[in-house]
């Protein structure tokens, strides 16, 4: 099942944090292109949402990677990855600057909550860099590529350990 989405974030005054409490952030307004959701299944067959924008299909075809949209189980928690190359044990992921909390894209206010992803960037960065300590704890090499680099030409790198930094 393929499924066009189009998502428009507005300035908003009070969100509802974990608890139901009612509180005032300030939001970033953002127009998010229309993205191609497609439906994956599990060996289980639960089905998940998932999605690669053309820019990363493009950025796989590069580097010659069939193997698209894998599932990979860590304990209860499910990451639906890029690419993987099951050969060399290789996950490749394309991040794009919003939906992984760049330092690039939001150099200031890390803080500010954005609008329809509900978290901040300093979440977003942070969920991505334990998400790539998790998979290589499961003996996964992480080749990964920040949209804004790989418009500049860089093909990406290897994450090198809980010490990274992503940049």
């Amino acid at each position: 099942m393929v499924r066009k989405c189009r998502t428009t974030a507005t300035r908003i005054r009070g969100i509802r944090d974990c608890r139901g409490h009612y509180r005032n952030v300030a939001v970033k307004k953002i127009q998010m292109p229309a993205k191609k959701f497609t439906t994956v299944k599990d060996l289980k067959g639960r089905v998940y949402k998932a999605g690669t924008s053309k820019i990363a299909d493009e950025w796989l075809n590069k580097l010659g990677i069939t193997e698209r949209e894998y599932i990979i189980k860590y304990f209860n928690k499910t990451y639906i990855v890029d690419g993987i190359d099951s050969k060399k044990h290789i996950v490749m992921e394309f991040l794009g600057e919003t939906y992984h909390g760049s330092h690039k894209a939001f150099p200031k206010n890390r803080d500010t909550i954005i609008a329809y992803l509900g978290k901040t960037p300093n979440q977003l960065y942070i969920g991505t860099l334990s998400r790539f300590i998790n998979l290589t704890s499961l003996g996964w090499k992480v080749f990964f590529v920040w949209e804004s680099d790989y418009k500049k030409g860089m093909l990406g790198r290897y994450f090198r350990g809980k010490d990274d930094n992503l940049y």
